[in-house]
């Protein structure tokens, strides 16, 4: 992947526009050859974004795959640095379903009746 690819994809997920985000990924995943270091950057790239916006399960599979990619080519600063996300991912998904409407603090909310004042001019 270009750096210019890389940075473009960076710049529209900093814009909230992610999907040219994903876009760009996906276009430089298709530009790279399998067990190169610019795939595992790919990889780790869009790892980062779905674990910004919470799509863990596919944020760990990305940076799975990222750090098989930094092992084989023996990339250290960046197998550890992806570690560190997949360490990340891992905490997310083991932690209590946040995004359940049913749970607050992790304890499952009890239902009960809402009372309501309302005043009524007569």
């Amino acid at each position: 992947m270009s750096y210019f690819g890389y940075a473009l994809a960076r710049l529209f997920f900093g814009e909230g526009r992610l999907n040219d985000a994903h876009t760009h990924i996906e276009n430089a995943k298709s530009h790279t050859t399998s067990g190169t270091y610019n795939l595992g950057r790919v990889m780790w790239q869009q790892a980062e974004f779905w674990c910004s916006q919470g799509v863990f399960e596919k944020a760990r599979s990305g940076a799975s795959h990222a750090v098989d990619v930094f092992e084989k080519l023996g990339a250290a600063q960046d197998l550890e640095e992806c570690r560190e996300l997949l360490r990340r991912v891992d905490e997310e998904l083991n932690s209590p379903v946040a995004s359940d409407e049913s749970y607050v603090g992790g304890e499952p909310l009890e239902t009960s009746p809402l009372t309501a004042c309302i005043d009524v001019p007569f």
